[in-house]
């Protein structure tokens, strides 16, 4: 397998565990965690969808997608029988969730700096 292919596979695996743990996927997010752009976020989440047709419900007031509960039954159904690799440590290492909480809490401090 080529690494362009290799890389290819690993983003949608990303994506999929973003929309499992956060339960949706937005171009913006996307953007953000995959440092690409949005034609290319775009192009990747109509794949991802293609390829998943069940996992993804639009909705146009987040504009974003939804996880359906199919999603959820298949990623459970493969946690019983041990193939999935959609592990929270994963998630956590890829979605880059420190800095998001880093980044809220610098906010709140300097929030509570200008309250005193």
């Amino acid at each position: 397998m080529s690494l362009a292919n290799l890389l290819e596979k690993n983003r949608y695996k990303v994506m999929r565990r973003m929309a499992l743990w956060e339960g949706r996927l937005s171009r913006g997010r996307l953007m953000d965690v995959l440092g690409l752009s949005g034609i290319r976020v775009s192009q990747l989440l109509r794949e991802v969808r293609e390829e998943t047709p069940d996992w993804f419900e639009w909705d146009s007031k987040s504009k974003s997608y939804f996880v359906t509960p199919a999603a959820y039954k298949r990623t459970q159904a493969d946690l019983k029988t041990g193939t999935s690799d959609l592990s929270l440590a994963a998630y956590l290492a890829e979605a880059d969730i420190y800095a998001d909480l880093a980044a809220d809490r610098s906010q709140a401090s300097c929030r509570k700096k200008l309250s005193m």
